[in-house]
């Protein structure tokens, strides 16, 4: 209780000086490069990556567009050095879609285990749409190829799913939702 009448009176000063944007912004950009560098460290289990979970972060704490940005920059950032290329823009588009859905349930009050299912069901969504990327660009249009796409990337999506759910449920705090 003390904490949040303490945040809320440093908030409401912060932005009477006009230094919460600049502190906003500064927590953003961190929580990016943290994304970038995380994603540069190759884990050798296929699927365990960060970059969901902190995406989903951002979305969380700041907002839509501040999620969606995050998620956006992480891929156009962090490719410059894993390599650009047409499957930049999907991942961009992905990620961002995913930190804007963070951003929508931002002042909801969500349970443990809600979040672990998002943390599972934003895997799949990430690696649905980078395979439809990868469908395209095979450029062999039957439901056999799509079937055997989508199957090719359950298991890497599963994976990126649970871990995102885990580090969701271990982040969990009730105040910041």
């Amino acid at each position: 209780m003390f904490s949040e009448m303490f945040y809320k009176l440093l908030e409401k000063n912060l932005i009477q000086l006009g230094i919460w944007e600049t502190i906003y912004m500064t927590l953003l950009s961190s929580l990016i490069a943290l994304s970038c560098a995380l994603r540069l460290v190759r884990i050798p289990v296929e699927g365990i990556e960060f970059t969901n979970f902190l995406v989903i972060l951002a979305g969380l704490s700041m907002g839509p567009s501040e999620g969606f940005l995050a998620g956006a920059l992480v891929p156009l950032v962090s490719n410059f050095y894993l390599g650009q290329g047409s499957w930049t823009a999907w991942q961009m588009l992905a990620w961002g879609l995913l930190g804007m859905a963070a951003g929508l349930l931002r002042n909801k009050k969500a349970k443990r285990w809600v979040l672990a299912l998002g943390g599972l069901f934003s895997g799949w969504a990430y690696g649905f749409l980078l395979n439809i990327y990868y469908f395209i660009y095979l450029r062999q249009f039957d439901w056999k190829m799509f079937g055997f796409v989508i199957a090719q990337g359950f298991l890497g999506d599963t994976l990126s799913g649970v871990c995102t759910a885990v580090l969701l449920v271990i982040s969990y705090s009730a105040e910041i939702m």
